[in-house]
């Protein structure tokens, strides 16, 4: 009952900010497991196959905390990710287990500024940046998005930002760039 007048906020220390400034602190985290296996299939009787064998386990925490009306947030996210690898017939030395240790994933400052006619949003930092659905562009990087949004009118939305891209991420331009873009969405 009181997490729920807290907005799913069922946190002592979030309840007591949310009771004394109006603040909303949320917080999480998600973990996974991916497996990925296959051999040389060469088919050759004589020589054995090597069968490799990996598994990512990955650690995502992260929180936030905002205003009521959710017009300022602060949001961070860590992320850690121990990987195994298996390969039959080979020493142990060069099996290649993995450990990166915590670092930050995600960290941003989101700022709204509703309007009369259209609603403002400036997002400043570390973040996930996308083009249309992510399929030619969609990746963590540093950097500025600006947003606009209009509930009326022929042009329901457009979008700039500029960032920079995380080097050593496995990205289509593997090289540190600048990206804009402006995306007009219409309505009608």
């Amino acid at each position: 009952d009181t997490a729920e007048r807290r907005g799913g906020n069922p946190s002592k220390a979030g309840a007591e900010l949310f009771d004394k400034y109006g603040w909303i602190v949320e917080y999480g985290g998600a973990t996974s497991l991916t497996y990925t296996g296959g051999n040389n299939n060469d088919r050759t009787v004589a020589t054995l196959d090597s069968t490799d064998h990996t598994y990512d386990y990955e650690l995502n925490l992260f929180g936030s905390i905002s205003d009521q009306a959710r017009n300022n947030k602060f949001y961070v996210r860590l992320k850690t990710k121990y990987t195994e690898q298996r390969k039959s017939g080979t020493a142990a030395s060069i099996r290649g287990n993995d450990y990166q240790q915590a670092n930050i994933d995600l960290a941003y400052f989101e700022k709204k500024i509703p309007g009369k006619n259209f609603t403002h949003q400036w997002t400043v930092g570390r973040q996930f940046v996308t083009v249309g659905r992510g399929i030619a562009y969609g990746q963590v990087a540093d950097g500025v998005d600006y947003y606009v949004k209009s509930p009326k009118g022929r042009i329901s939305s457009w979008e700039l930002f500029a960032v920079r891209e995380l080097s050593g991420d496995d990205n289509s331009a593997s090289i540190s760039s600048i990206v804009g873009r402006a995306d007009f969405k219409s309505s009608g």
